[in-house]
């Protein structure tokens, strides 16, 4: 990374920054003319590229149009931030920096964008998550930008820079022969999921890329042979480029090394709570059925609280180490799943037509813990799974839904801030329980046989009633409005609830 290069910070009044930054990793920053229009359509562009799952994107006026109107309605504040709070700065490396790091930053919310990882900032990990996260998020100390001359090649840069930065030692080139794939026991398996326990395993807690994708392809893995057909959950869904071959796999090197000498098992996740239950504590569930030998759980430290506290309710004896960011575990043996094939990979789920739901690998995990749970007396009690306008299909009116509800005698609950065991005490005895289409559906899984959901729908084609239908559930669909439709309606993703229709509906189902 010799010579200098141009940045933005995007901050807030009360984090405004001098003409230099106080560097930890030996780079020297200086303060240039203010962020020009031109970087402002280039922020826009950016933000709107990541959104997306493919190259295809073209780049248009209405694009980034589209970008400012949807942060309008999700995060107003973030819209100003950007568009009055942007700052301009050259760095220039003097020395052997594999990375940048400023004292200005630290303890501090900071968003790094795919372009600042190109130039040296810290990765953007599972960087399509990464991306909706800089909407979700309410307020950023600092968000941070680098812009590129070519942003159709914005996509692909990440692995072009890759090549370059393996020579000063940024990145390690891993093997991608299948001849080089460590020792494994096959322990047992299901339909689509085979249990393995691996000798001299190595786990990253990093970022893998691969060379003939345009993606950042996943945020962690247990064998670098097996990303990324057979990973897991935490593994970015791949686009057709990729199935064209894999030529070489390429990681941020990792600062430290841990090594356990006892048998782990491994929880390969990311930050969805569906596929967290139906995939990634699969390999606990079948040690804890089949009574297999370990000393503790690996497992990443980023992610919900409410995680770590439903791996402990399922297995309390068994104590939790955890993976930062850049960590490689190094062990003697460790016990994990993989898999063949993921049904949420695909919309077939969520066609109401599909009866097959009961026989795949993702019930077999949510019934164990269906099983589990000691359901209480059924109660009165109505749930309602709150969602804010800054989400993914965003609810524009969330605060006037949360006070009618309430005022209705609804329980609002924050499913990222209550602790899990006193979720579950709600959940066991609910008579209704009303969420967003999306992950947060999962949560019915907790609701006794009988009881019912109402579903605030934004598709007509999309519906989680296979869930409802498998746990004995009475379901209901409750049509959200879109704030724009039509071909706008994906773009903006925000919708408004129509309350009053909404308590009659309530009503009609309790009485």
């Amino acid at each position: 990374m010799n010579g200098s290069t141009s940045f933005i910070i995007i901050t807030t009044k009360k984090n405004k920054y001098g003409n230099h930054l106080e560097s930890n990793c030996g780079c020297e920053t200086n303060r240039t003319r203010p962020a020009t229009l031109k970087d402002l359509a280039y922020i826009l562009d950016e933000i709107r590229l990541n959104q997306r799952w493919d190259a295809s994107v073209k780049i248009l006026t209405i694009t980034r149009l589209l970008t400012v109107l949807q942060l309008y309605f999700k995060n107003r504040p973030l819209l100003t931030q950007i568009i009055f709070s942007r700052f301009k700065y050259t760095i220039s490396n003097k020395g052997d920096c594999l990375q940048h790091d400023f004292k200005e930053f630290r303890d501090k919310d900071v968003w790094y964008s795919r372009s600042s990882s190109i130039i040296g900032f810290p990765i953007s990990r599972e960087v399509f998550v990464n991306s909706l996260d800089m909407v979700r998020m309410k307020k950023w100390n600092a968000l941070v930008f680098a812009p590129q001359n070519d942003r159709r090649n914005l996509q692909i840069e990440n692995i072009r820079s890759v090549e370059k930065y393996i020579k000063i030692g940024r990145y390690k080139p891993l093997s991608s022969g299948r001849s080089d794939i460590c020792n494994f026991e096959k322990l047992g398996s299901w339909m689509e999921t085979e249990f393995r326990s691996y000798s001299d395993a190595k786990i990253l807690h990093g970022v893998i890329f691969v060379k003939s994708d345009t993606f950042i392809n996943q945020d962690l893995t247990q064998n670098f042979q097996d990303a990324p057909f057979w990973s897991g959950p935490s593994a970015v869904w791949p686009n057709s480029m990729m199935q064209s071959g894999q030529e070489e796999f390429l990681t941020a090197s990792c600062k430290t090394e841990i090594f356990f000498k006892e048998t782990s098992l491994f929880i390969n996740a990311n930050l969805n709570f569906y596929h967290f239950l139906a995939e990634s504590i699969r390999p606990l569930i079948y040690a804890v059925e089949n009574n297999l030998e370990f000393e503790h759980i690996l497992i990443r430290d980023d992610l919900p609280k409410q995680f770590y506290q439903i791996i402990e309710w399922i297995c309390p004896e068994k104590s939790i180490k955890f993976l930062r960011f850049g960590d490689t575990a190094i062990c003697e043996t460790v016990v994990m799943a993989v898999m063949n094939n993921r049904l949420a990979a695909t919309d077939e789920i969520f066609k109401e037509e599909d009866r097959s739901f009961l026989s795949t690998d993702e019930w077999k995990t949510l019934e164990f813990i269906r099983r589990k749970i000691s359901f209480r007396e059924e109660t009165s009690q109505i749930l309602y799974a709150e969602r804010e306008s800054f989400e993914s299909r965003g609810i524009i009116n969330a605060r006037k839904v949360k006070l009618r509800l309430g005022k209705s005698g609804v329980d609002v609950i924050s499913l990222n801030q209550e602790l899990f065991l006193e979720q579950l005490k709600k959940y066991q005895s609910a008579k209704l329980f009303i969420s967003t289409t999306g992950a947060a559906m999962t949560n019915m899984i907790f609701l006794r046989e009988g009881s019912s959901v109402i579903e605030l729908i934004f598709n007509k084609r999309i519906s989680w009633k296979f869930l409802a239908d498998a746990c004995g559930l009475q379901h209901y669909k409750f049509r959200l409005s879109a704030v724009f439709a039509g071909r706008l309606q994906s773009s903006i993703d925000t919708y408004r609830v129509k309350v009053s229709k909404l308590i009659q509906v309530i009503q009609g189902i309790m009485d």
